[in-house]
């Protein structure tokens, strides 16, 4: 009697021991599912920063405003490295990384060329400029790739929360 009680308390034991465990597995994607797109957003809004604080110092000539802008650029390139880190579990994210720092590079070397373009030209001439069309187009690239990015973690993450099978990763 008491020999299955204990075969019994041992296979209750080994269950719990394996369901705590996928538990952990799971609670550990979930919570780098979220540090992704938290690098994501953030390495947006380290270039949207950079580009807010550029385009108040064209308009507004303030020095200190163009200080901000290039203060925001290594914050971008931190934010970029921590991203790629992050990802390198996961070969399509690892692609979309990439392609991400291409064009944010781009972008960062747009904004050098506008406010060069800006200090010859002037304001007015400026925005004449055929440079501003092709910031907007990168702005749009940059939006829809880390779209794409956090909808292929919240992918990832609902594929692994239906399987209870090793992470898909």
């Amino acid at each position: 009697m008491f020999a299955i009680l204990g075969v019994v308390l041992a296979i209750v034991a080994v269950q719990v021991y394996r369901t705590v465990g996928d538990l952990f597995d799971a609670n550990g994607w979930v919570n780098h599912t979220y540090q992704v797109k938290e690098q994501i957003v953030a390495t947006v809004a380290a270039l949207r920063d950079a580009e807010a604080a550029q385009r108040a110092y064209l308009i507004g000539g303030n020095a200190t405003r163009l200080t901000e802008s290039y203060a925001a650029l290594p914050r971008l390139a931190q934010h970029m490295t921590e991203l790629q880190r992050l990802v390198t579990d996961n070969p399509a994210q690892i692609e979309n990384a990439r392609n991400f720092e291409t064009i944010l590079a781009q972008r960062k070397d747009l904004m050098v060329q506008s406010l060069a373009t800006y200090q010859k030209m002037g304001l007015q001439d400026y925005r004449s400029n055929p440079q501003l069309a092709v910031a907007l187009e990168q702005d749009t690239q940059v939006d829809a790739l880390a779209g794409r990015m956090i909808a292929l973690e919240d992918t990832l993450l609902a594929r692994r929360q239906q399987s209870s099978e090793a992470p898909v990763r």
